[in-house]
C-alpha cells in the first residue's frame, strides 16, 4: 500500500509541475514559472503536514522530527496545505507584480475548458463516479458530499442547457 502511495505521489508531483509550466509559460518568464512550481509544491506538502500536526496536537510529541515527514500522505491535511498554497501564491504574485486573480485563472486551466458544456458534463460525471467509488472503497461516507455537490452542478448545467 505504501509503495502505491509513493508511486501516485511521485507521478502527481511531476504532472503538477508539468501542467503548471505548460499553462503559465506563455504569460510569465520560464524561470519564474519553474520557481513558482517548485515553491508551491513544497509549500503545499509542508503546509498539509503542519496543519495535520496542529489539528491533532500531540500526535508526534515523542519525536518532533516527524513534523517534517511530509511524504506520509495518510498524515496530511489537504485543506491546510491548500490554504498555505493560496497564501504563498498571493505572496509570489504581489512580489513579482503579477495580478493574483489573473495568476489563479491561468494556473487553474480547468476554468478555461469548463466553458464547453460537454466537457463540464464529463468532468462533473467523472467526479461523481470517483467520489462515490471512494466512499464505497474506503467506507468513509464523507466522500458523498462532493459527489452531491457535483450532482447539483449537473442539475444546474441541465437547467442552463434547457433554458
Amino acid at each position: 500500500m505504501i509503495m502505491w502511495q509513493i508511486l501516485v505521489g511521485t507521478i502527481g508531483l511531476f504532472v503538477y509541475l508539468y501542467l503548471s509550466w505548460r499553462v503559465l509559460r506563455n504569460n510569465y518568464k520560464e524561470e519564474d514559472v519553474a520557481a513558482f512550481g517548485w515553491i508551491s509544491l513544497l509549500t503545499y506538502l509542508l503546509g498539509s503536514r503542519l496543519a495535520y500536526g496542529f489539528i491533532y496536537w500531540g500526535v508526534w510529541s515523542e519525536n518532533p522530527t516527524k513534523w517534517l515527514e511530509f511524504w506520509k500522505i495518510g498524515e496530511s491535511s489537504v485543506i491546510g496545505g491548500y490554504l498555505l498554497w493560496i497564501s504563498m501564491a498571493w505572496l509570489v504574485a504581489t512580489d513579482r507584480g503579477w495580478k493574483f486573480f489573473s495568476l489563479a485563472e491561468d494556473n487553474l486551466w480547468l476554468l478555461l475548458w469548463l466553458n464547453g458544456v460537454f466537457f463540464t458534463f464529463l468532468y462533473l460525471t467523472a467526479n461523481i463516479i470517483v467520489f462515490l467509488g471512494m466512499s464505497l472503497i474506503c467506507g468513509n461516507f464523507y466522500y458523498i458530499i462532493p459527489a452531491l455537490i457535483c450532482g447539483v452542478g449537473l442539475g444546474i448545467l441541465g437547467g442552463e442547457r434547457n433554458s
